[in-house]
């Protein structure tokens, strides 16, 4: 695996260069359905072997995805031990970032730390959450992360600020509009989602109640969340990878301080570490934000007021609506087994979720207008 990522980084950074971006934000999910595959076919709950073979055998899948474009852009590859022009200015960047995103590993060690004041489960609960929470996430920043990052540079490199701000608030505001729905659904319908995907075995309805209580407070950072990753891309575009990694290290002893906040003082339970988790990501965007200022300025954020407000207004209608039809589908149907109870979430979501867009495409928010026209349903 070490190999492998190696060699998935690099044809994965070959092909964005090249804006060969379709199988980079495909190759992921490969790698998923291999060790979903894996599991499903060596089906065995005493041994972790069929996870590990499937995770093996899904970075081959992703690489193998990738390789076929490297080839096609036409560059010619030798080995060589000697240094090439331009790898210490790399590694000056390069190694801020590794230590960076090692630190997200030391804030779980701090949540898990404080998780065991809390009592049995609460850890599985936090991480079941954080889960759910990452499903939309790493399906939306892996698909546009993937072409904006690039983009950015490109910008950057020209020193058109201007356009580069244009371009991250669209980026931007199209995360959110895509976000905002699965957030509100998330909200609306959490127990019967966890205990769609969780509730078996040694899972029951309290473990479940627990999940629940952790994901509310979670969802929440979903929308700062994105809006952190997305300004992340415009410090590595301006060749500035020690920002964001100083940042980082403040929000780890500022996380271990609400974590002890909410469970030692305050004591919520599961609830004070997911909300420690939200709000340690709403201060990483603003001191991210703040310290771009001498970069390039104020970003702008007040052009994204209107249609950000329509799409709150319409996420609201959705998550009502949601609740709504859940509860009338259980007054009239009551059965909470597998098939039923995804169907009765598929409806639910899918209607609210339509709702959403139509309020959105007919208050004239762009990003509904280019949805409808990436999907071909309108000119």
């Amino acid at each position: 695996m070490l190999l492998l990522s190696g060699l998935i980084g690099i044809t994965y950074g070959v092909l964005n260069v090249y804006n060969l971006v379709f199988w980079p934000s495909l190759s992921p999910a490969i790698a998923s359905i291999a060790i979903i595959a894996a599991i499903l076919i060596g089906n065995n709950h005493e041994s972790s072997l069929p996870i590990a073979i499937g995770t093996l055998i899904g970075a081959f899948g992703q690489l193998f995805a990738q390789m076929p474009g490297m080839f096609s852009v036409g560059l010619n590859y030798r080995f060589q031990l000697k240094m090439v022009e331009g790898i210490s200015n790399y590694a000056k960047v390069l190694w801020p970032a590794l230590i960076s995103t090692s630190i997200g590993q030391l804030i779980i060690y701090v949540d898990s730390f404080f998780c065991s004041n809390i009592g049995e489960g609460a850890w599985t609960a936090i991480s079941n959450a954080n889960r759910l929470v990452q499903l939309p996430l790493g399906v939306l920043i892996t698909a546009m992360l993937v072409p904006m990052l690039p983009r950015f540079s490109e910008l950057a490199s020209e020193n058109r600020n201007e356009d580069l701000k244009n371009e991250f608030r669209r980026a931007l505001s199209f995360l959110w509009f895509l976000a905002l729905p699965l957030s509100a659904i998330l909200l609306a319908l959490p127990d019967p989602i966890i205990r769609l995907l969780f509730q078996r075995g040694a899972f029951n309805a309290q473990s479940t109640s627990l999940v629940s209580t952790a994901l509310i407070y979670l969802v929440p950072s979903i929308i700062f969340y994105m809006a952190r990753d997305l300004i992340t891309r415009v410090y590595f575009a301006f060749h500035d990878s020690k920002t964001p990694f100083y940042v980082a290290m403040v929000a780890i002893f500022i996380k271990a301080f609400l974590d002890w906040l909410f469970v030692i003082k305050i004591p919520l339970g599961v609830a004070g570490i997911s909300l420690a988790t939200s709000l340690i990501t709403v201060f990483n965007l603003v001191l991210l934000a703040y310290f771009l200022r001498p970069k390039i300025g104020l970003m702008g954020f007040t052009k994204l007021v209107k249609p950000v407000t329509i799409m709150i207004i319409a996420t609201v209608v959705t998550y009502i609506l949601a609740r709504l039809g859940f509860d009338t589908m259980q007054t009239y149907f009551a059965s909470m087994s597998l098939i039923p109870l995804a169907a009765k979430i598929f409806i639910t979501a899918t209607v609210s979720g339509v709702v959403y867009f139509a309020i959105t495409y007919f208050l004239k928010v762009d990003e509904a207008k280019l949805l409808m026209q990436r999907l071909k349903l309108i000119k």
